[in-house]
């Protein structure tokens, strides 16, 4: 009687363990560690920037990167050093790259007063398939109406089930807002409403000041919206400190987020 009472003590043991280590190994391998940033390829000392760009973005170690305003070179670089990611095509200066498979891609050219494209890119995680949309929206408070248009038009592409919208917005005001397709959330506001979050920020970032056009302000022009499938675990800034004197790794930060995938 006593062995096969230790038998039994022993299986249901052995039951709760593996199910504590399958719970463990679920939920970490659904957190999804995400980057968004324009790196500004256009501003000068682009290649000593870069150096700096990469060894942030490898301390992170994301799991999804989206990039604006990068160029042919940064994009070989990623091609030859980055080898642990699946890598979209280059679309206009749009990149995005996943630990993940990606499984579509497409690049989109709507309407736009300068050049910019939809880099929508379709990723298998855990059988599921999420929809990442990198976007960079035409600039300037002088193309808000232009920007109005070309999110109706990306609204069209919006899978509600599983999209994560992200990238260099341009807003001069909140109330473009109000045109992001109403199943999706802004993770800044959910995560930290009473922190500003700039992104473009010409009071500490002397690289925005200079590129800034005259009636620019410090505002949140990156962003991250996501649709009901995700939860936020975490999110913040990065890119904030200095390389030297008047040079940072961009005129932008870029956004991190980490998030669970609950379907």
């Amino acid at each position: 009687m006593k062995k096969y009472l230790i038998m039994f003590f022993v299986l249901v043991l052995t039951l709760l363990f593996s199910g504590v280590l399958k719970a463990f190994f679920s939920s970490h391998h659904n957190t999804i560690k995400i980057i968004t940033w324009n790196i500004d390829c256009l501003s000068g000392n682009f290649k000593e920037r870069y150096e700096n760009i990469t060894k942030i973005i490898h301390k992170e170690d994301p799991d999804i990167i989206t990039l604006q305003e990068s160029n042919a070179f940064f994009f070989k670089e990623l091609k030859n050093n980055y080898n642990s990611y699946f890598k979209s095509d280059f679309c206009g200066a749009l990149t995005t790259m996943s630990k993940y498979p990606i499984v579509q891609q497409n690049c989109y050219i709507g309407k736009t007063l300068q050049c910019r494209p939809v880099l929508i890119v379709d990723i298998l995680i855990n059988q599921s398939i999420v929809r990442i949309i990198n976007v960079h929206l035409d600039s300037s408070s002088y193309y808000k109406r232009m920007r109005i248009s070309q999110m109706k038009y990306i609204n069209t592409k919006i899978d509600s089930t599983n999209t994560i919208y992200l990238g260099d917005f341009n807003f001069s005001d909140e109330l473009e807002a109000t045109t992001i397709h109403r199943s999706l959330t802004d993770s800044w506001l959910m995560f930290a409403p009473n922190e500003n979050g700039y992104t473009w920020d010409m009071d500490n970032n002397p690289m925005a000041k200079k590129n800034a056009f005259g009636n620019d302000t410090n505002s949140r022009l990156d962003r991250i919206y996501l649709s009901q499938a995700f939860q936020i675990k975490n999110m913040y800034l990065i890119g904030k400190e200095k390389i030297r004197d008047q040079m940072w790794p961009s005129d932008h930060y870029g956004v991190v987020i980490e998030v669970d995938l609950l379907n």
